[in-house]
């Protein structure tokens, strides 16, 4: 296998690690969040920069369809700029800052702006401790085993969208167990076609 692309490979194929290491974080804070997530919000509002813009939007979706409340996911930039018309006008809106450094400077304006208009009530989800974002939020999902050295995100990306799943589960009143087959799901998947990309690479 060549070297180039190494850091990536590794990333794709421990996701699982990633997943399982994930849901043991959201595990951990499940009480508190399920507190939290009981207040009567208003719509709840996913915001991330990049690929954790489309990752909001996916996670938009998913909280919609299984909590039956209204939800949006805006880009950072939108929410921080054009705050009018990118937040609700709902008196209690649920900001869900995601961003894999923790530290994306639109996000951080995002919330600066959330802070202003709705005070400190919202959460981030994340991948490292003690990064600007994590350390100023009231509630904080960072996942383990999520770091990663590519400029792409893989891992990352699908364990912080795991990680809003379970959020979402929560807020719904469900049962995180029934995620906890998603780990071993994605290692037999990797495992089945892991063989046939090195098979491919060991051709280029």
């Amino acid at each position: 296998m060549p070297d180039r692309g190494q850091h990536t490979y590794s990333e794709i194929v421990t996701q699982a690690d990633a997943w399982q290491g994930s849901l043991a974080a959201v595990r951990e804070q499940s009480a508190a969040l399920g507190e939290w997530l009981n207040r009567p919000w208003g719509e709840t509002v996913f915001t991330g920069c990049g690929s954790t813009y489309y990752l909001s939007l996916t996670a938009a979706t998913i909280w919609r369809r299984w909590t039956h409340l209204a939800a949006r996911g805006v880009p950072g930039s939108e929410a921080w700029l054009f705050p009018d018309t990118a937040l609700p006008a709902t008196a209690a809106p649920l900001l869900v800052a995601v961003s894999r450094s923790g530290e994306t400077t639109e996000t951080l304006r995002a919330v600066d702006v959330y802070e202003a208009r709705h005070g400190r009530d919202w959460l981030t989800i994340g991948c490292y401790d003690g990064r600007p974002l994590g350390e100023r939020a009231p509630l904080a999902v960072i996942g383990r085993a999520t770091e990663e050295e590519s400029v792409a995100q893989t891992r990352s990306f699908t364990a912080m969208l795991v990680m809003a799943q379970a959020v979402a589960l929560i807020a719904a009143g469900g049962d995180l167990a029934s995620l906890d087959a998603l780990p071993a799901a994605a290692r037999r998947v990797i495992g089945q076609y892991e063989e046939l990309q090195r098979r491919r690479w060991a051709r280029t």
